[in-house]
Parts: structure tokens; sequence; C-alpha cells
């Protein structure tokens, strides 16, 4: 593992150094064919088993979460479950398959090998604004979940942070004045 980080900015290598080789997880990363269909009758997926992907923008949770709520507000503004996971799915499956091609794209492209395409990557990268790379992920943070006379909405908010980008979501439940937030760094809700 140190060989892989050991001209990485500090504390990065020290800390390697001074975990016990048993102690480093390796976890492989799994992902799958988008799936076009969720939904068999009264039985559905959501999170991981609907659309697994890779962690490269940070969205697994976050879409996870955002399938539970679209998923409750259908299934409490329809009658009929069936009708009401058919409603979730075209909801849900166009949205999360372009963020699971996307997370695999960018995983694609931050691991390329050959020097001179990852030097052009890289310059085109920083010379970038920060505001056209915010814009240009701004679809995908901007997700406005709702269904007609729901009572619950699902509404995000940002912050750029002066080292990167952060993006932070806040959950509003408009039946009530509780708000959560939970970011994809550290996908835990908290209340504010």
């Amino acid at each position: 593992m140190l060989e892989l980080f050991h001209d990485w900015h500090d504390p990065i290598p020290a800390v390697i150094e001074a975990t016990a080789e048993e102690d480093i997880l390796r976890n492989p990363i799994y992902e799958s064919k988008p799936l076009r269909h969720w939904s068999r009758g009264r039985v559905t997926l959501l999170g991981d088993a609907a659309h697994t992907m890779t962690p490269n923008l940070g969205q697994g949770a976050c879409q996870a979460i955002e399938d539970a709520v679209e998923l409750g507000k259908y299934l409490k503004s329809e009658p009929d479950i069936v009708a009401a996971l058919k409603r979730y799915e075209r909801r849900r499956v166009r949205r999360t398959n372009m963020i699971v091609r996307l997370a695999r794209l960018v995983g694609w492209v931050v691991q390329w090998e050959n020097p001179m395409a990852s030097r052009v990557r890289d310059a085109l990268i920083k010379i970038t604004p920060l505001s056209l790379k915010v814009r240009m992920l701004m679809w995908i943070v901007n997700y406005k979940g709702g269904v007609t006379g729901s009572n619950t909405t699902l509404m995000y908010q940002n912050a750029e942070s002066i080292m990167g980008f952060t993006i932070h979501y806040r959950l509003v439940s408009v039946a009530r004045t509780d708000t959560y937030q939970w970011s994809p760094a550290a996908p835990c809700l908290w209340n504010n």
C-alpha cells in the first residue's frame, strides 16, 4: 500500500506506515450493467440492488436515499402498489443509469496510465473554471424529487469549499419542520 501512496501529501504515507498490514482493508469495487426495469409486480429494487455504481461521484448512498424518498412518496400517493412501483421506476431508472455511466466514465478517465493522455486530462481539469465544473454536476445535485400533492419535497443546497467542491444535501419535510442533511463523503443523516 505504501508503494502506491509513498509520494502523496502528508499525512497519508505516515498513516499507512503506522497502520498494521492486517488492519488495511482491501475492498473490491463492484458495479453492474444498468438495468432498464427494477420492478416486477409488487416487488421493486432500490439503492445498490437497483444501481450499483463506482464511488467516483460519491453518489451511491445519495441515490439510494433519493430512491427511498421517491418510493415512499409514490407508495403514499398511489393506492395501487403495482402502479406506484411502476411510477417510481419510471421516475428513477433513467436518472440513476445516467449517474452510473458518468461515475464509470470519471473512474476510467482518472485512471488513465498513458502519460500523454494523463497530462492532457490534468491540464484540461486545471484550466477549467470551478464554476463550469460545478455547473456540469448541478443536474445531479439540483434534483427536485416530487409527487404532485405530496407533503414532502426533496431539496438540495450546495456549498463550495475553497479547496475544492463539497456538496451538502438537505432533505426538507414540508409537513414537519425537521431538516436533515447528509454529505456524499459521509452519508449519514443528522438533525439540523
